[in-house]
């Protein structure tokens, strides 16, 4: 019996030039030859269904949403909208009702759309109110401005005619300069509010108190006396329509932000269960099959799907625990399931890191073409075109190795991009001698990577463990994930079960009770069954994966010796089981909380609100339904950082003054930095939307254009400009096309409703009332569940009811400029509209212009320094372990996530951005957010790893990975704060940089601490969990540095490099201990060193 003594603090293999190689391999291929076998069946049925299918009508992709939200469940918010919108109508239609109303009784019909009671009532109430309050708060301001301007009035005429007034005959200067400065001042206010608050409840709101301020003050100022009673005739029919919506959403299928939550909840947990079967599926193909690389693809699609789905789930968490519902279970007792589901969607990302690790799926390091030195000292590069994909092109076509990541590629936009690109083609070609060249960028880095991927990450043996080990995984993983998947779906079904029988308790409790019971047994038992599995799962099942190392250990006589195959397959392994366990577990905790819930809660009752009714979190308000286009780049919503005071806390400094020395300049200081604030994006923004409105109210001003504008309703351009108007260019320029579309669809669909309701008539209340109870389901139907940005169908719907609204209101009241009826009102409207819009497109390009190009910058400059925070806080939490930094970090990480989700979302509209300098590379920014995102993944699976690891293996750890060695994180933090500053301030990168990371990560080096652990590795070390873990920290950390040398590559994609030095990078890279690493094909890991071998 002989055994091999190995160091666990080595840093390599032994060589494998000239070692005896396992005959055994074929045995595990043709097993896995087999599986594939069985693939191909599938795959053979699979092509007969599809051949069965072929004739069979398919919905076309651009309106697969209507079938996938035509369903029961989601039809029940249509249908109480639709009766919502219906009853206004009804009370709109009513004469008396209507003069009750006032001029702008229309308003209703409006308000119907913009604020639908499509969410809970409590949401519904709290929109309400909110809508109510700032209407309000507009028309107290509007009535200060009157009272101001009447103070200033030198001719008062409280006995006027309405005709008279109207063509501007009252019109003063004095009064109507007060007047402007009250609409700027308003307008600047509640439209830099918006932007500082963000999509969310204040979306709406803010919206109509703008209406409420335009249609105030550009009508008092006509008025020869003070006339604050025009608030009134905006604010009642608000007034009628929150009482008609808080009704609807009582009594028309009501539903509680509890049903809303546990809804949102299962929007993550359906991916997860998907994303259990297709692992399942991609364990049982072969990695030689192209299946595989596909499988690994649509995992990672469907895990960010759950992901995704956790933003909706925040926002629905936030009124949670003020829900106020009748069920067995309290809105609280669902708080813990938000966070377990969180950690659920981190570990699912996890399990599937391991197909980024194993080939053929890891992604590889990006390389650029070979340049060859010259034989004079002058060193020439050759420039290569960069084309129209933003994509670095190939500097020569003998090059073999391509100039861009090969992982695989992401589809941005189409539409919108290609054309983009059809526009800067065709500027291009106006001008065909004029060709952008870039010179190529990351050789450095690249010429490094190809040296340690030819001296020590090559093994021309690896796609046959790699085949081995994904038999092996999937032998000791297919009954885990039978039952994860299974306690899953009890966890989903049992959410959706939660709000049923209600009655059934009141009229029969006992069998209510009994049936409970059962259910309770039912869920116990699976919990038994996952806690029994994934107990042989660590003591036993896992151990599986260590048949290919077994040999080298437990060599049986007769037979020859075996070489220890590399270790990073079964690192690789160990990542996989590693977050599989982790899964489960948090399944089991789910489990556990449902099973402690149904015993606690035996009875039906009144749960009323234990905290005040509205939470204000602006981090948890905004979600992924809007795009964020207000947000600040330069700060993450909800990062809480974390400080160590080993070298004293690091604070930032003042570089233009030394600290104040006295009460003076400490004042002085605090006034400078609260002045300079207003600055900001926000205020720059209100200012400018303020100067945009005044200009668009300037005809209500002059007496010679009063008239033209009051009888054409110019105040509806007014409010579409401001409506426009958005801090980006991109948003900006995507809403003057979406806009002026809806606005001419929705005029149609508005003229059709009328003329089909009345004919040739002027009008008929039962036609209309007929015609709108048929069209309201369909409008509201696209107006909930419709894929694209909902402020343009939300155009579109308010453009509909105002021309049947204005139609109907100009039929039945004699009002002085009337705008007429059917199409008078639809060419009015859309006249309006494209002057409004038009002008908030010229304005986007005014100082100060901002553009989504800049934005996305700043984030990811904001984020990248972030990602440097939290890296700092995490090695100090594995030095000092403190429980409270745990919630922290994990917070912090979470924050950098969803803020760079969001990033994404604002991007979309960067294509309508043009720029005559060139095409936005946006395929190198998206490089470059999903690495930072990948990296931000990392830090939560680094962090998972150091609080499972005692104190001994942590150290350990920190000293494996050179996380605990200075001269080693000094390039760590440098990279980060280089890439940071220069996409900050868009200055180049030094060619020459600390990258590539990865050669000193690899690094051998010895210690003479042994924190107490083994120094020979042996079988039953390779079977300690902590081992599990150490190895698993180590191929996250090696995960990390990879993505740090590639983000500096990307990086320089964007804004280029500079310093050059002649002949640097082109002579023989030095190799520390090459007699180790050679051919050795080493992953991140404890590296095996022999120190002895005895047989």
């Amino acid at each position: 019996m002989s055994h091999v003594v190995y160091n666990i603090e080595g840093a390599s293999n032994a060589p494998h030039q000239g070692i005896r190689r396992r005959a055994s391999l074929a045995v595990d291929i043709e097993r896995h030859g087999l599986a594939f076998d069985n693939g191909e069946q599938d795959g053979a049925k699979e092509a007969s269904k599809d051949k069965e299918k072929r004739y069979q009508w398919r919905t076309p992709a651009v309106l697969q949403w209507i079938p996938t939200n035509f369903k029961y469940p989601k039809l029940k918010p249509i249908i109480r909208c639709a009766v919502a919108a219906w009853l206004a109508l009804v009370l709109f239609i009513i004469p008396p009702v209507q003069v009750f109303f006032g001029q702008a009784s229309f308003l209703i019909l409006i308000a119907s759309v913009l604020s639908p009671p499509s969410d809970p009532f409590l949401s519904v109430l709290e929109r309400e109110v909110l809508i109510m309050l700032f209407a309000s708060l507009s028309w107290a301001w509007s009535c200060l401005g009157i009272k101001f301007a009447d103070l200033a009035r030198t001719n008062r005429n409280t006995n006027a005619e309405l005709a008279d007034v109207v063509r501007g005959q009252y019109i003063e200067v004095a009064p109507a300069v007060i007047f402007g400065v009250f609409i700027f001042l308003g307008s600047s206010f509640i439209l830099f509010f918006r932007a500082h608050k963000g999509p969310g409840p204040y979306t709406i709101p803010c919206i109509f108190a703008c209406v409420c301020l335009d249609i105030s003050l550009t009508t008092a100022v006509l008025f020869p006396f003070p006339y604050y009673q025009i608030g009134h005739v905006v604010v009642l029919p608000l007034v009628f329509h929150s009482v008609v919506a808080l009704s609807t959403s009582i009594f028309v299928f009501p539903s509680s932000i509890s049903a809303h939550f546990t809804n949102s909840l299962s929007g993550v947990l359906a991916p997860l269960m998907i994303t259990l079967e297709q692992h399942k599926n991609i364990l049982a193909t072969s990695t030689r099959d192209p299946a595989f690389s596909e499988a690994a693809t649509l995992i990672a699609k469907t895990v960010t799907q759950a992901d995704n789905a956790l933003s909706p789930l925040a926002a629905a968490a936030r009124l949670l625990r003020s829900d106020l519902i009748y069920g067995r279970y309290s809105p609280e007792d669902f708080v813990p399931f938000h966070d377990l589901a969180r950690r659920a969607a981190v570990r699912a990302n996890g399990m599937g890191v391991y197909f980024t690790l194993v080939d053929p799926t890891r992604p590889r390091f990006p390389a650029t073409p070979a340049i060859s030195v010259p034989q004079t000292p002058a060193l020439s590069r050759q420039p290569s075109v960069d084309g129209h994909d933003g994509l670095m092109a190939n500097q020569t076509r003998s090059a073999s190795i391509p100039s861009h990541p090969l992982s695989p590629s992401h589809s941005h936009q189409n539409f919108h991009v290609n054309l983009t690109r059809h526009l800067h083609r065709d500027l291009l070609h106006f001008y065909p001698g004029m060709r952008r060249h870039e010179n190529a960028v990351g050789v450095f880095e690249s010429q490094r990577y190809m040296n340690l991927e030819a001296t020590r990450l090559h093994d021309p043996y690896v796609e046959e463990y790699t085949a081995q080990m994904v038999v092996s995984l999937n032998d000791c993983c297919h009954d885990v994930l039978d039952e994860c998947r299974r306690g899953l779906s009890t966890v989903n079904d049992w959410l959706a079960g939660v709000r049923v029988g209600r009655m059934k308790f009141l009229l029969n409790t006992r069998g209510t009770k009994e049936q409970w019971a059962k259910q309770l047994a039912e869920h116990e038992k699976i919990r038994d069954d996952l806690f029994t599995s994934i107990k042989s799962f660590r003591q036993e099942g896992r151990f599986r994966v260590l048949d290919l190392y077994r040999p080298s250990f437990e060599p049986n006589e007769g037979q020859p010796e075996h070489d220890l195959p590399p270790h990073r397959h079964l690192f690789q392994a160990y990542v996989y089981q590693y977050h599989l366990i982790q899964f489960v577990l948090i399944i089991i905790e789910m489990v556990y909380e449902m099973i402690r819930l149904e015993k606690e809660r035996t009875t039906q009752r009144l749960w009323t609100p234990v905290e005040r009714l509205f939470r204000s979190n602006n981090w948890q308000i905004t979600d992924n339904s809007q795009h964020a286009e207000d947000e600040d780049p330069d700060t993450i919503q909800g990062m809480e950082p974390a400080t160590n005071e080993d070298l004293g806390m690091p604070l930032r400094r003042d570089p233009d003054s030394l600290p104040p020395r006295n009460l003076f300049e400490s004042i002085m200081g605090y006034l400078y930095f609260s002045l300079t604030g207003l600055a900001g994006g926000n205020v720059l923004f209100g200012i400018k939307a303020g100067c945009l409105t005044l200009l668009l109210s300037l005809p209500f001003m002059f007496p010679s254009s009063s008239f033209f504008a009051y009888d054409n309703r110019f105040v509806w351009g007014i409010i579409m400009g401001q409506v426009t108007i958005a801090r980006f260019q991109g948003d900006t320029i995507f809403g003057f096309v979406s806009r002026i579309l809806a606005t001419f669809l929705g005029g149609v669909g508005g003229m059709g409703m009328w003329y089909i309701s009345c004919g040739s008539g002027r009008g008929n209340a039962y036609g209309l009332a007929a015609v709108c109870a048929v069209c309201f389901p369909i409008l509201f139907f696209a107006r909930l569940y419709w894929p694209g940005p909902p402020m343009t169908i939300i155009v579109l719907g308010v453009t509909c009811m105002l021309v049947i609204g204005y139609s109907y209101q100009d039929v039945h009241q004699i009002l002085p400029g009337t705008p007429g009826y059917g199409f008078s009102v639809a060419w009015r409207r859309f006249v309006l509209v494209v002057v409004g819009v038009f002008a908030a497109f010229i304005a986007s390009f005014l100082p100060p212009a901002t553009t989504i190009r800049r934005y996305q910058r700043s984030v990811l400059a904001t984020t990248c320094a972030e990602i440097g925070a939290i890296y700092c806080a995490i090695v100090n939490f594995a030095d000092h372990k403190r429980a409270n930094n745990i919630h922290e970090i994990n917070l912090s990480s979470s924050a950098i996530r969803a803020k760079l989700i969001r990033s994404k979302v604002v991007r979309t509209n960067a294509v309508y951005e043009l720029s005559l300098r060139g095409p936005w590379p946006v395929e190198r920014y998206h490089n470059l957010w999903d690495i930072q995102l990948q990296i931000a993944y990392s830090l939560s699976h680094l962090m998972s790893v150091f609080k499972h690891l005692e104190p001994a293996w942590a150290r350990a750890l920190l000293r494996r990975t050179r996380f605990d060695d200075t001269d080693f994180q000094g390039d760590v933090l440098s990279v980060m704060t280089m890439i940071s500053t220069a996409l900050r301030s868009g200055s180049a990168l030094p060619q020459i940089s600390p990258c590539p990371l990865l050669d000193r990560f690899m690094t051998l080096y010895h210690g003479e601490e042994d924190y107490g652990l083994p120094r020979t590795l042996t079988l039953e070390t390779l079977k300690d969990e902590q081992y599990l873990f150490f190895c698993v920290g180590v191929s996250t950390a090696y995960g990390l540095i990879t993505r740090l040398d590639r983000l500096m590559v990307a990086a320089k994609e964007i804004v280029g490099e500079q310093y050059h030095i002649h002949g640097i990078g082109f002579g023989r890279t030095y190799t520390k201990e090459p007699e180790f690493g050679a051919g050795s094909g080493d992953t991140p890991g404890v590296h095996f060193k022999p120190l002895s071998q005895e047989t």
